[in-house]
């Protein structure tokens, strides 16, 4: 070969970064639709507020994050996925300062606490609720309306049914449990409220706090925008 002719670079696939939001981030309008998530490990959906410091990590080749509408996560709360295949957190979920999630689904209107962490292959149903430094085992799969107390992975029901997260495998359909549908919509989650006791005051609290955030965050956050080669994102 000629030493003065030029050699093509080597095609290479660049880094997928995790999202670490340092400014405030928020999302008015749908996400970039289905087409974009398949070349893009995150979307988020409309209304979604990450706060600053959040994090949001993609890390498998082959895997894609996705945050349904509405959803909040705070400062420090960290979303991690490091196998291969979909994680999807439903619609009008909080993860509060420090929370954890390495699960592969959340659905609608659940809530981490403070310092609560989700393990890795964990699949939430509906209005899960993961107590302050509690913590959920690997692979559990946990029903609709779950209270998550303790180290240990205890949790009770509104029914007063109690247990111990099973680590036995999940009882649920894996490819039903990672379907678009079973992460939940907006609507889903509110149509839920008309018969869970409770849940409609916790929505109506979500959603003042959602709006109290649109609100207030970008008069003291810059606003940033990702590229549409990581991050598949609404218009702003």
């Amino acid at each position: 070969m000629d030493a003065g002719a030029p050699v093509a670079a080597a095609a290479t696939v660049p880094p997928r970064p995790p999202f670490v939001a340092r400014d405030a981030h928020l999302v008015h309008a749908a996400g970039a639709g289905a087409g974009a998530a398949a070349s893009a490990p995150i979307t988020l959906g409309p209304g979604v507020v990450v706060h600053p410091q959040a994090r949001i990590e993609c890390v498998h080749p082959d895997a894609t994050v996705t945050l349904h509408a509405d959803t909040i996560v705070e400062e420090t709360a960290v979303v991690r996925h490091d196998g291969a295949g979909a994680m999807r957190i439903g619609a009008q979920c909080l993860l509060e300062a420090g929370a954890t999630f390495r699960g592969r689904q959340m659905g609608p209107a659940c809530i981490l606490e403070p310092g609560a962490a989700v393990g890795r292959g964990c699949v939430l149903g509906a209005r899960v609720l993961v107590g302050a430094r509690a913590r959920v085992p690997r692979d559990t799969v946990l029903p609709d309306d779950a209270v998550v107390y303790g180290p240990d992975g205890a949790w009770r029901r509104s029914s007063g049914v109690a247990g111990i997260a099973a680590r036995a495998g999940p009882v649920l359909s894996p490819d039903a449990a990672l379907t678009d549908a079973a992460a939940g919509t907006a609507a889903t989650a509110a149509a839920a409220a008309a018969t869970a006791p409770g849940l409609g005051s916790r929505l109506l609290l979500h959603t003042r706090h959602l709006q109290y955030l649109h609100e207030t965050l970008p008069r003291s956050h810059a606003r940033t925008e990702a590229g549409p080669e990581t991050w598949a994102l609404g218009a702003a």
